[in-house]
Formats: C-alpha cells, sequence, structure tokens
C-alpha cells in the first residue's frame, strides 16, 4: 500500500532548500509520486482532488502574499499540426498535459493563464499577472518581457515536485532571447500562425516562433546533470521516497549562458554517452 506525503513533510524540504516567504515558485510536478509516495498513513485520508487542492493552498501560504505560483500549462501535442490545421484554440476550455496539480491550478481563484500557445503558463500572484495576460503579444514564448523571463528576473525558484529534470522547460530560454544568435538552428524558419480565445473570451490571432528541432529522452537530465557537476545549482533533497529539487532560474539561466561562451549548448547531450 502506498499512501499520500504530508504536506508539512513537502513544505518543510522546501524550506531545507531554501524556499522561503515572498519567493516566486515555479512547479514541476509528478503527481502520482506525492499522493502515492509514503509508505505509511500518517494523515486523514482525502481524495486525489482534496489533496491537490491542500497542497496549492499551503504552497501559496508558504510563499504568503508577496509570492506567487506558476506552472507549466502546455496543451498542444505538436504545435506545427495544430497552426496547420487552423485550429481555433479556447484557453478557457482546453487544459494542460502537465499533469493533475497544474489542472488544478488552472481552476484556482485568480490564477491567470497566458494566451500563448508555445510554452503555456498559468500563475496565481501579482508578481507575474502582468506579464501572464500579456504573454501572446511575444512572437518568442520566453523573451524578455514573458513570465519566463519575469519569473527570472524576480530571483524565481523552479521546484521539481517528484518531477525528474527531464521536464526542466526553463533549459529552453537561452534559444528565445538569443534567437537566430543561438548556436544551434532550432527554430522553424518562419513563425506559426494561431487563433486563439483568451482567458476573458477575446479572440486574438498572433504568430509564434515554434522548435523545429527534436532531441531523445535522457538529454535534458544528462546536461543538467552535467551543469550540477560544473556549478552546483541543483539543491536536491527528498520527502519520503520522492525526489524534491529546487533551483534558482537566474542561477541555471547564467550557468547556460556560460556555456554557451564556452562553445557548449545543452543539445550537444544529444550525442554524449
Amino acid at each position: 500500500m502506498s499512501y499520500p506525503i504530508p504536506v508539512s513533510d513537502i513544505l518543510g524540504t522546501l524550506h531545507d532548500l531554501g524556499v522561503r516567504r515572498g519567493d516566486s515558485l515555479f512547479i514541476h510536478s509528478s503527481f502520482r509520486s506525492l499522493y502515492r509516495g509514503a509508505a505509511v498513513e500518517t494523515m486523514p485520508a482525502l481524495s486525489s482532488e482534496a489533496y491537490a487542492r491542500l497542497l496549492i493552498q499551503e504552497l501559496l501560504n508558504h510563499v504568503g502574499p508577496k509570492g506567487s505560483l506558476m506552472m507549466p500549462t502546455e496543451f498542444l501535442a505538436d504545435y506545427h499540426l495544430s497552426s496547420f490545421r487552423k485550429e481555433l484554440i479556447d484557453i478557457r476550455k482546453v487544459g494542460t498535459n502537465r499533469g493533475f496539480l497544474t489542472q488544478m491550478l488552472l481552476s484556482w481563484p485568480g490564477a491567470v493563464r497566458s494566451a500563448h500557445p508555445v510554452y503555456n503558463v498559468v500563475a496565481v500572484g501579482e508578481t507575474l499577472a502582468k506579464s501572464v495576460a500579456s504573454h501572446h503579444t511575444l512572437p518568442y514564448s520566453m523573451d524578455v518581457g514573458s513570465p519566463w523571463w519575469d519569473f527570472k528576473m524576480a530571483g524565481g525558484k523552479i521546484v521539481y515536485l517528484g518531477a525528474s529534470l527531464e521536464s526542466n522547460s526553463f533549459i529552453h530560454m537561452p534559444e528565445y532571447a538569443l534567437k537566430n544568435d543561438y548556436p544551434r538552428p532550432v527554430f522553424f524558419n518562419r513563425p506559426h500562425g494561431f487563433d486563439i480565445i483568451d482567458q476573458s473570451g477575446r479572440p486574438v490571432s498572433m504568430e509564434a516562433w515554434v522548435h523545429a528541432i527534436r532531441w531523445p529522452g535522457g538529454t535534458v537530465t544528462r546536461f543538467c546533470n552535467y551543469l550540477q557537476l560544473q556549478y552546483g545549482i541543483f539543491n536536491h533533497g527528498m520527502v519520503a521516497d520522492t525526489s524534491v529539487i529546487v533551483v534558482s532560474a537566474a542561477a541555471q539561466y547564467d550557468a547556460l549562458m556560460q556555456e554557451l561562451d564556452h562553445g557548449t549548448s545543452w543539445y550537444d547531450a544529444i550525442g554524449w554517452a
């Protein structure tokens, strides 16, 4: 049998890893690893929905009114095909392929979801609300002024709750910042068009740059392990048998940019043994 990990234990581990009141947190999660991660029952039985809501509420309580939560809410399996088929995307109705906890945050009171089709996000908290609301105005999803960029500039911390480093979306930030100056050609040669209905019901037509490159599973984790050896930026902990990792978004970005200065991009890890 397996049971939910006490939320207090998760918060205690996050505190040990440097999460503090006022922080902005970007959460990657494996909900099953949290909801079924304890070997013994040490908290009252809760449904999966009740447990997810409790965890979100306690995370918000932990960072306080000046902190914020952001999660990835991508929903398109193939950006290219969606654009080619001229699909109308209603942000109010589409869910996310990023897991149950993220799905629950979408319906949270005060949650703001971006209308960008690429690296879509949802956030709760004033720190990121403005850039989330205007995300669709940027052809490059992680460009300066995006919620991804503002999160980094606000000293945000990326948190992996049972999720692997393979889900590290922020590893792409230098590609969006450098654009054509990035050492590898990673985007299609022109932007894709999308038609979207945003959270307020307003129709939005936009163009967005989409990745043309693919990479095999394990590549991102391999490069993150390399960054850890070089820079020691990832703080690792355990709660029950579930891994928890916290990393500064700015520290990771700086490490990636330093590696580019040395002629190494994370895509090079595709060929590493």
